[in-house]
């Protein structure tokens, strides 16, 4: 039998087929097609899957059918069933047979493809766990809360505000929106008024800010707010866990730093990160991307390390284990963070796939952005990401950034840093901006 891993798309709709395999293809993953059941079955017979996407109402076997002869020859193969007939009865019937998403069409692309890279990654752990040896206690404490932060509760510090008023506000931060928010999260919205203080020059109510910023600065300003909450250790610190069983030598406190400063380096790289992609999506001649958008990938995509670094802290866990847990696991849960505050699927895709070595040239504008920008986010900030990013100047000259471009790019860094960094507490690391 073959060992090829890819997704099975089973669908009579050829045209479904087609959309569903461009789709998966732009996610860098292979792809195989079957018109009904009985192809699927065929299909599965002599290539091993990592998913199947199956529609229900298909001409011979429906998708139910073929749900449950697959869960009878092969119960690990991870199933999504994407239906555009399908109800309340349908959708309990397949958890109940345990599949693993509902999906309606019309599908939401980002949501989709969220579903498919949750699946991806539990079967990949699922793998990995039957062929490891028992692990160190403290690694299994981290590996805990990297599966709770993908797939459970957010915690606090990381977790949308919530009600209706925060999307209103993330969609355009009207006064009135951001005075709810204020109401539903003093934290943020006291956050919010620090930097729109240091913005403006001057202390204005909440919605009077709002309509001085307007909407695009005023919403940026509600995501640098944000995430400079999530950024800050003692924000959401927790008491100290019960007792737990003794971890491997080395694993917590004793052989690391603290991880305050480590959290607000890695601030200052992501926020310098996201101030260039800004810029280029501005300054670049065809970049494809919208600034606001590019601004908020390069801040959150790197929510995901912060969270698992900040919450192994608050299990104990430090040092290396920390470090190897958050380089391995960060892209999964910064999207799965992304989801959750409700942005735009683009910039969940280049959260997840930011470490991944994806075709250069097939990658979203966002992503190629973000590649390209990382040099000069780490000659601003002094930081790196937790992990070596696999594209670099590649990505900075298909971009089209030539040292005209990089020059206003870093200057946009710099005036970000000057009209801010009082507010964030960063104005010391300004110096180390450079000009190439």
């Amino acid at each position: 039998m073959s060992e090829a891993r890819s997704i099975l798309i089973v669908d009579d709709e050829r045209h479904v087929r087609s959309a569903l395999r461009r789709l998966l293809q732009r996610m860098g993953l292979e792809t195989a097609e079957a018109g009904s059941a009985e192809e699927a079955l065929e299909a599965m017979a002599s290539t091993r899957f990592s998913c199947a996407l199956i529609d229900l109402r298909m001409p011979g076997m429906g998708g139910m059918d073929l749900v449950r002869r697959v869960r009878a020859s092969s119960p690990d193969l991870a199933i999504i069933v994407v239906t555009g007939h399908g109800d309340a009865d349908d959708a309990r019937r397949c958890t109940y047979l345990g599949v693993r998403h509902f999906v309606m069409k019309p599908w939401n692309n980002a949501e989709l493809q969220i579903a498919i890279m949750r699946v991806l990654d539990e079967s990949r752990q699922d793998g990995a766990r039957a062929d490891e040896p028992l692990r160190p206690e403290a690694l299994r404490i981290g590996t805990r809360i990297a599966d709770a932060l993908r797939l459970g509760p957010l915690p606090p510090r990381f977790a949308p505000p919530g009600g209706p008023a925060w999307g209103d506000a993330w969609a355009g931060a009207t006064g009135e929106a951001l005075a709810c928010l204020a109401t539903s999260d003093l934290d943020l919205g006291k956050r919010f008024l620090a930097l729109a203080r240091a913005e403006l020059g001057r202390e204005l109510p909440l919605e009077a800010a709002a309509g001085l910023l307007g909407p695009e600065r005023a919403t940026l300003l509600l995501a640098l707010a944000a995430v400079r909450r999530a950024y800050r250790p003692e924000a959401g610190r927790r008491a100290a866990p019960p007792a737990q069983p003794v971890p491997s030598p080395g694993a917590r406190g004793g052989d690391g730093p603290s991880p305050e400063p480590e959290l607000e380096r890695a601030f200052l790289h992501a926020w310098m990160r996201a101030v260039a992609m800004k810029a280029a999506a501005q300054e670049i001649p065809g970049a494809r991307a919208e600034p606001r958008r590019a601004f908020l990938a390069g801040l959150f995509a790197d929510l995901g390390s912060v969270a698992l670094v900040s919450e192994l802290a608050s299990q104990g866990v430090l040092g290396g284990e920390a470090l190897r847990i958050s380089s391995e696991q960060h892209p999964s849960a910064g999207a799965w963070i992304a989801a959750e505050w409700r942005l735009p699927g683009e910039c969940i895709l280049a959260a997840a796939q930011h470490h991944s070595a994806t075709t250069l040239y097939r990658a979203e504008p966002l992503l190629v952005l973000l590649w390209a920008c990382e040099e000069i986010a780490v000659e601003a900030s002094g930081a790196r990401d937790v992990a070596p990013l696999p594209y670099g100047a590649d990505a900075a000259r298909l971009a089209g950034m030539s040292a005209g471009v990089r020059f206003e790019i870093e200057r946009a860094c710099r005036a970000a840093a000057s009209r801010l960094g009082s507010a964030l507490g960063i104005g010391s690391h300004a110096t180390a901006l450079r000009v190439a």
